[in-house]
């Protein structure tokens, strides 16, 4: 089992070699709402991600700052949630649209987001405070009543 600063050290690693989480919001009523965002991630743990000002995430971030991000990959069967609380970055639309331009699988791709125009676009950065990190692929001898074990998570 990984202690807490392994698992961060691991969670970062898969982190930072993706790019498309699916971010969680809540309006003020409390009906959710997902999407799915591009996004680049520091290592203090601060995530990045940009989105219209006029959609919903945007809307439902203004009355509530608290979000839940997903990111999986399914060719490695790992999976890492996250929590945390996104404030608007007024100047981190051209940083990140750099950051996810350089990114190997993204370098060649037509992608929407840099055809959006950046007054149109706003960018987030989500301060972590929780992570938990699921590796499917080292479980496979874990018993169904056990599978809490497979999960480990810690605070950031």
């Amino acid at each position: 089992m990984k202690n807490a600063e392994e698992l961060k050290e691991s969670a970062l690693i898969f982190l930072q070699k993706h790019f498309l989480a699916v971010v969680a919001t809540a309006d003020n009523s409390g009906k959710p709402e997902a999407a799915a965002v591009f996004y680049d991630i520091d290592d203090d743990f601060t995530l990045h991600f940009m989105t219209r000002e006029t959609s919903r995430k945007a809307k439902n971030i203004f009355d509530n700052k608290k979000v839940a991000l997903v990111i999986n990959d399914n060719q490695e069967l790992v999976t890492v949630q996250l929590e945390g609380e996104a404030e608007l970055d007024k100047e981190g639309f051209m940083h990140l649209a750099d950051k996810l331009a350089q990114k190997p699988s993204l370098e060649k791709l037509n992608l929407p987001v840099f055809k959006l125009p950046g007054s149109n676009v706003i960018t987030y950065k989500v301060k972590l405070n929780w992570l938990r990190m699921l590796d499917w692929s080292m479980t496979e001898d874990l018993k169904i009543e056990d599978y809490r074990a497979a999960f480990k998570e810690t605070d950031l």
